[in-house]
């Protein structure tokens, strides 16, 4: 049974061409109100009530849907009765499907900085039963079904896929997992490659994937920075200004108005010199961020929303970065929002990522410095305080002088190493009483940036001193042991771990065998036990 209070679902043309639909009915809107919060407050009262995992109950009476649903609609037996029922007459025996529920309310919720990865990680959630961080295909099968059936009931509209069509979904994500099971991080990268089932979501919501618009990104920078080497000329390749115009003119995104691009061509021209001529490194990392604004502002207005900046926040952090928290994205918006008008533009974020050149006192981009501080902020509160920057350098430093120790295959003495290391501590303690000038023990991204010359100087420094020792000192000679050698000495090892444990591994064996062979005999009903279990969900 549909949701009778929902007219015909009509096609609404998105600016960025897409296709949204719009159901008039005010059950479905209480689906995109509904927030993260309250949705799992929901499934709180469902765990407490009737267990978690697969203890719990897979489908729900009228009753128990209204003490499982109270916080999340304004009349749960309204919900039940028209969107949920299977039965057109009053059936005492009548029940809903708990998850296909959870799926709808979890996929139509429209709270900003709740994207469809937070989404996709809460219904992931719902249905590691075991707690194992991993589904297998029928798990899989399950959650799929589940959303298909979900958003099909909510908005009463048409399921837009069969079951074969849902197994050969679940089988097809799993298949790059050598155990046959999907991980978080499987199901991203898998949806970030089907396009057909990003299309069909984003005809009810936002579906953005991070991995997606990260990849995109990637592609966009490659493309733009052959388009560089193409032009270039000269040693070291450097573009005039009007060529970078030229590229900027050429990039996706919301076209840029004159004033934009003067502004840019002048921050990468003083990052280069103010010469006219930009090099490769000032062109890259001014273009950047450019980049992953304009693929991340789908609409095309050069403005962000706070999802936007989320994900444009998120993208930026690299390949497996950390989400951004809701007190990341508002900081940032406060950062980056010049001209205090409550919106964040496209020269806003550049102005963001680039610093100021204490020579200059002009805007340079320095993607090496951003991550840098980045390093440095482990908890993302755009500050450090001056322990976390001295241990930092020190870290840098230190690994420094154990790669220079490796490439010359030789080391230092411990009296003149510990003479190193006591001028990284004092290097790092003097970088950190310089760039905190007020003495408050913190460090904004402004008085960083602004040092971030001195900092590079001091490390090239004990670098340089690191060198010269290793090359000179007369106790800069005792050979470490070669890669053959370290790679011998790890193989005799393993020779002799072998021999203790061949006795032990033949006794294994036997066991190992007779486990195989239960194994084999008892998958199949073990399949079929966990199919019949999981079969409610599926219904």
């Amino acid at each position: 049974m549909g949701n009778e209070t929902s007219s015909v679902p009509e096609d609404d043309e998105e600016e960025d061409g897409e296709t949204r639909l719009v159901i008039h009915s005010a059950l479905t809107q209480e689906y995109k109100d509904a927030r993260f919060s309250t949705i799992e407050d929901c499934y709180g009262s469902l765990v407490e009530t009737f267990g978690s995992g697969m203890l719990t109950k897979f489908t729900l009476t009228d009753e128990e849907f209204d003490v499982v649903f109270c916080l999340a609609f304004s009349d749960p037996a309204e919900h039940f009765s028209q969107i949920w029922s299977d039965n057109d007459d009053d059936d005492d025996d009548d029940e809903a499907n708990v998850f296909h529920v959870f799926c709808a309310l979890f996929l139509l919720c429209e709270e900003e900085l709740h994207g469809f990865d937070n989404k996709t990680a809460a219904i992931y959630k719902l249905f590691d039963f075991d707690g194992s961080g991993a589904l297998n295909q029928v798990e899989l099968e399950c959650l799929l079904q589940a959303c298909v059936a979900g958003l099909s009931r909510a908005t009463g509209t048409p399921p837009r896929a069969t079951e074969t069509q849902i197994e050969a979904m679940a089988a097809a994500a799993v298949a790059s997992s050598p155990d046959g099971e999907a991980t978080l991080g499987v199901l991203k990268e898998w949806l970030g490659t089907r396009r057909d089932v990003l299309t069909y979501l984003s005809e009810f919501m936002e579906a953005r994937m991070v991995v997606d618009y990260q990849r995109r990104v990637e592609d966009q920078f490659q493309t733009t920075t052959q388009q560089f080497i193409a032009a270039a000329r000269g040693e070291p390749p450097e573009i005039s200004t009007s060529e970078v115009t030229e590229i900027i003119r050429a990039l996706p995104g919301s076209p840029p108005t004159n004033a934009e691009i003067a502004a840019f061509v002048a921050l990468v021209d003083d990052s280069a010199g103010k010469n006219g001529r930009i090099g490769f490194d000032e062109f890259a990392d001014a273009i950047l961020p450019w980049i992953s604004f304009s693929i991340v502002d789908d609409d095309a207005t050069g403005t962000l929303s706070p999802d936007e900046l989320k994900l444009l926040i998120w993208i930026s952090g690299g390949e497996n970065g950390p989400e951004p928290s809701s007190h990341v994205v508002q900081r940032a918006t406060r950062a980056m929002d010049f001209d205090k008008d409550g919106d964040v533009v496209r020269l806003e974020w550049l102005k963001y990522n680039a610093g100021t050149d204490p020579a200059t006192g002009t805007l340079k981009f320095s993607k090496a410095a951003r991550d840098l501080f980045k390093q440095m902020d482990a908890d993302e509160s755009a500050i450090v305080n001056c322990r976390e920057l001295e241990r930092v350098f020190e870290s840098q430093l230190q690994d420094l002088l154990t790669n220079l120790e490796d490439d010359a295959i030789t080391q230092v003495s411990p009296t003149t190493r510990a003479e190193i290391e006591s001028l990284i501590h004092d290097a790092a303690h003097e970088v950190a009483d310089l760039i905190d000038a007020n003495a408050d023990g913190i460090i904004s991204w402004d008085e960083f940036s602004v040092h971030v010359d001195i900092i590079t100087s001091k490390q090239d420094k004990i670098r340089q001193f690191a060198k010269l020792v290793l090359s000179t000192h007369p106790r800069a000679t005792k050979p470490k042991c070669s890669a053959i050698h370290r790679a011998k000495k790890k193989r005799a090892s393993i020779r002799v771990l072998a021999r203790l444990g061949r006795d032990l591994g033949k006794r294994r064996n036997t066991v190992n065998a007779a486990i195989d062979d239960l194994k084999k005999s008892d998958a199949d009903d073990n399949r079929r036990r966990f199919t019949t279990a999981m079969a409610p969900i599926r219904a």
